[in-house]
C-alpha cells in the first residue's frame, strides 16, 4: 500500500508541484523517462536508496 502512494505520488501530475526538484532527478544517469509504473518505480529507488544507506550507516555509527 505505501509502495502504491509512493509511486502515486510520484506520478506525472505531482510533477508540475515541484519541477525544480523534479529537474535536478532527471539529470540522473540511470533516470528513466519512459512513463509506465515499472520505470516510475525505479526512478523512485533511485530517490529513496541514499535515504535508506544514510540510514543504515547513521545505525551503524550510533553505537558507541
Amino acid at each position: 500500500m505505501s509502495t502504491f502512494l509512493m509511486v502515486s505520488l510520484f506520478a506525472d501530475q505531482f510533477n508540475d508541484a515541484c519541477p525544480l526538484a523534479h529537474q535536478e532527478f532527471t539529470q540522473h544517469p540511470w533516470w528513466d523517462n519512459q512513463s509506465g509504473w515499472k520505470n516510475l518505480l525505479n526512478n523512485l529507488h533511485l530517490i529513496i536508496q541514499p535515504l535508506i544507506c544514510f540510514n543504515w550507516l547513521k545505525r551503524w555509527l550510533a553505537f558507541p
